[in-house]
């Protein structure tokens, strides 16, 4: 069975330990016994959930296994966990001041993976009733509150309020709060309290809490099965609450009140915003034979590790180092010492996992062929086998420097798989460095790419005394920094080279501290497995990161940029996108722009001819430098614009995401036409290109095509449709990018009145004009503008462009007026909101 999970952090310390005589200190452990036997034969033990990006998912249970420790125990309770979605709402005021607090809460959140969505309280003014739809809201303000405190009373929604800040001087009580069913957190200088407030029981700060006393009454209180931390001691919590206010408390940045307001909000949400107390921790030391000649290890050293593995498996089941290795920096070292020091961790190698770097430790992208990678490898595989070094169960490799892994080097992927098996691989640098509770995992290849961390030990830190911000730095990361990623991160893989493990043995020292400090005051549960079994976990936990990574623009990370396997030149990515929809006019817009001297646009594609359609389509997985060579440089001087049209962008799903995070700087151009005339020419673009659904379907019958229709009908009936639905697909669009950074253009404008069109369009990119009535013409015999070639003749679209369709049938004009009529609407409000023209069509 999965131990209890709710959050339960703070670990209650047993005040009968103190005891010094023996006598009572046997009799209290009987009755403890006692009582332990009584509660677990009564107690009602059900599991937590794990939140991960859009809804709770309870854990499975053969993953991430408890050890088998005490654990404090719970009242049960006949209340389920609400399914809500798991989102948090941060209402937050005005005040500048209080910015501090918005940004620590809003990152707590996101490292746990909750949607945080921060609204400030005039626009929450605006719909008060969207407050419900949320599974916590934290109020920036005792006055905020009390506002809206009639939206959220009675929802079973959890409420947490930080009230103006110095509550002890400026409140006389706490009268904001309800008198039933909520709690107050008072924080002075050296303690900290929490109560239930009674019914028609109205609390003074003065005289009640200042100076303050613990109240310890089981009657007052709802054990939470963990303590809060106060002046050395543990003190009850009261946690029946629906509503907690935290006084005195201005901001996130001490461990004690982000675990606290963690716990808060799986209690004032009974259970729906969940997190799991276990823990997975790796620890890699990279480069175990590459160090400076005088700061390697010794054989001293090695046994300390051994040594340090054994206690910490006491606490950490499974504990064990995981050794990163360039053999040809084996034996090499001006110290006799550190030469027996390599022979010593090989003779040792049992002890721990293994895992193997570049023979040279050199960086992955700088070998340009496979023959010469794979050697590099073949020789690593050679020294594990010489040395019965066992690398084969791990699956596991990181590359020097993360060269190769994130920007992915696929030559790198490849020899893994076909030198070493690899099956997992970590990394920083995905999506970037930082922040660090945003980096993320995915899949490349079939090699699962993790999160990896750091714990401020890098390779020139070797000592206590070289520790940058010396002795108050060191021990303020312990309770900072490195106990924060543990919070947040279910799965840590830490990032540590061996120098640190040599000499004072830093290393050494800074995690038997953090450890020691989680144990002493969290309920948290650390165990370490190999890293193919991290990998599964991970993935489980988190099956939305099991997909390619979303690539980056290396122009926007000089370590990226760094560790690109090719020079990159950034004047390659496009300025501009047109992304549709089809059958809009964008092959039109594309022949126009095309014809202006300093704008380029793409090569075409062996495969979509000038449409690259790159972002939703099997082409993704051949990344960045695959799209780039497509386009041209601008360092002639004669390209001030670059552009690519693919007209399946715009009602692509994965397409807007990944385009920001490529094209973050691009404009969006979108055409708009009526969507019934071009669900119309869809179809008969299908006919055209005798597509056998067409062919054999009128279009009245590809209408009204249901579920229980043949395949291919019910598949064009959507192609024809469902692009059409505009608002939709603009929201979709609005979620990345800004609305200053889409540009509609009037589909039937720019057939009637497309010099208009290209002159506004010049305008809004911002290139030099040119006079499109010289560059364009209307062509009597084709019915619509064509490439002006000299005063008598044009070049226009090919035969396929601008056909005569017999006209559309009454039956089916009236289905798609019917069809289109509420997205059209909603289309109509989505303009005018965002104050964009009303194309014609649509007036």
């Amino acid at each position: 069975m999965m131990p209890r999970m709710g959050y339960r952090l703070f670990r209650p310390c047993s005040w009968a330990l103190r005891q010094r005589n023996s006598y009572f200190l046997v009799l209290l452990t009987l009755l403890v016994l006692i009582t332990a036997l009584y509660i677990l034969s009564s107690l009602e033990m059900s599991p937590r959930t794990f939140s991960t990006h859009s809804t709770a998912k309870t854990l499975d249970a053969k993953t991430l296994e408890p050890p088998k420790t005490h654990q404090p125990k719970r009242k049960s309770t006949k209340t389920t966990p609400r399914r809500r979605e798991d989102r948090v709402l941060f209402v937050a005021s005005s005040n500048p001041y209080k910015e501090t607090l918005k940004q620590s809460v809003s990152t707590l959140l996101q490292g746990h993976r909750l949607n945080v969505v921060v609204r400030w309280a005039k626009n929450v003014a605006e719909d008060p009733e969207s407050l419900a739809r949320y599974a916590a809201v934290i109020f920036e303000g005792s006055d905020l509150y009390s506002r809206y405190l009639k939206y959220v009373e009675g929802r079973s929604i959890g409420i947490v309020v930080f009230p103006n800040s110095n509550p002890l001087r400026r409140v006389a009580s706490v009268e904001f709060l309800p008198k039933t069913n909520s709690a107050f957190i008072v924080k002075t200088t050296n303690s900290t309290a929490l109560r239930i407030l009674k019914a028609n029981h109205k609390i003074n700060l003065k005289s009640e809490i200042a100076p303050l006393k613990f109240i310890s009454s089981k009657s007052d209180f709802e054990l939470l099965a963990n303590g809060l931390l106060s002046s050395g001691d543990y003190v009850p919590v009261a946690m029946a609450a629906k509503s907690v206010a935290f006084l005195g408390c201005t901001s996130m940045t001490s461990w004690f009140w982000k675990t606290l307001l963690l716990d808060v909000l799986y209690h004032v949400t009974s259970g729906a915003l969940g997190f799991s107390l276990r823990r997975r921790i790796l620890i890699d030391i990279d480069d175990i034979f590459v160090a400076p000649y005088g700061t390697k290890i010794k054989p001293d050293d090695v046994t300390a590790m051994i040594n340090f593995q054994d206690r910490m498996r006491k606490r950490i089941p499974g504990f064990k180092f995981n050794l990163g290795f360039s053999a040809n920096f084996y034996e090499k070292s001006s110290v006799d010492l550190e030469i027996e020091g390599d022979r010593e961790i090989v003779k040792e190698a049992h002890h721990f996992w293994w895992f193997g770097h570049i023979f040279s430790h050199g960086q992955a992208h700088t070998y340009k062929s496979a023959e010469k990678l794979e050697e590099q490898m073949q020789k690593n595989l050679e020294f594990s086998k010489k040395h019965n070094i066992s690398v084969g169960g791990t699956h596991y490799s990181v590359a020097p420097h993360h060269s190769g892994v994130y920007p992915v080097y696929p030559l790198l992927y490849d020899t893994w798989k076909s030198v070493w098996q690899i099956e997992v691989t970590t990394t920083e640098e995905y999506p970037h460095l930082r922040p660090d509770y945003k980096r993320r995992g995915f899949v490349y290849r079939g090699i699962k790419v993790l999160p990896r961390q750091t714990c401020t030990l890098y390779t020139k830190t070797y000592t206590f005394a070289t520790y940058p911000g010396g002795k108050t730095r060191f021990h303020d990361t312990v309770r900072g920094e490195l106990f924060n990623t543990i919070l947040n991160t279910p799965i840590s893989i830490f990032m540590t080279h061996v120098g640190n493990y040599g000499n004072d043995r830093l290393s050494l020292r800074l995690f038997e501290e953090a450890f020691g400090f989680i144990h002493a005051h969290t309920n948290l549960q650390l165990s370490t497995v190999p890293p193919k079994q991290l990998a599964e976990e991970y993935f489980r936990l988190f099956p939305k990161e099991a997909t390619l990574p979303l690539w980056t623009n290396p122009c926007d990370d000089p370590r990226h940029k760094e560790i690109w396997a090719t020079p990159v030149d950034c004047s390659q990515f496009p300025d501009f996108v047109v992304v549709g929809p089809q059958k809009t006019g964008t092959t039109a817009l594309h022949s126009f722009l095309r014809l202006h001297p300093r704008i380029k646009s793409n090569a075409n594609h062996p495969k979509h001819f000038e449409e690259l359609q790159f972002f939703h389509s099997s082409d993704y997985e051949k990344g960045v430098e695959y799209y780039m060579s497509f386009f041209p440089r601008k360092n002639s001087g004669d390209v001030v614009s670059v552009f690519e049209k693919s007209a399946t962008y715009f009602d692509s799903s994965v397409t807007p995401e990944r385009m920001l995070q490529l094209l973050p700087k691009a404009k969006i151009i979108v055409i708009l036409s009526d969507p019934g005339r071009r669900a119309y020419s869809w179809y008969q673009h299908q006919r055209a290109h005798n597509i056998e659904a067409a062919l054999e379907n009128s279009f009245s019958q590809v209408l009204k095509a249901n579920r229980s229709c043949p395949s291919k009908a019910c598949s064009l009936r959507e192609r024809c449709l469902v692009p059409g639905l505009y608002a939709e697909h603009l929201e979709r669009w609005l979620n990345y990018y800004d609305p200053s950074k889409i540009y509609l253009i009037d589909g039937n404008q720019l057939v009637d009145a497309p010099i208009e069109v290209m002159n506004s369009l010049q305008k809004y990119l911002g290139v030099p004009l040119v006079d499109y009535d010289t560059l364009i013409r209307y062509d009597e015999e084709k019915g619509f503008y064509c490439e002006a070639r000299d005063v008598t003749r044009t070049k226009c679209l090919g035969t396929g462009k601008g056909r005569k369709y017999p006209e559309l049938d009454d039956e089916s004009s009236k289905y798609v007026a019917s069809y289109y009529r509420e997205p059209n609407n909603k289309l109509r409000e989505l303009l005018t909101k965002r104050n964009w023209p009303i194309p014609n069509w649509l007036e």
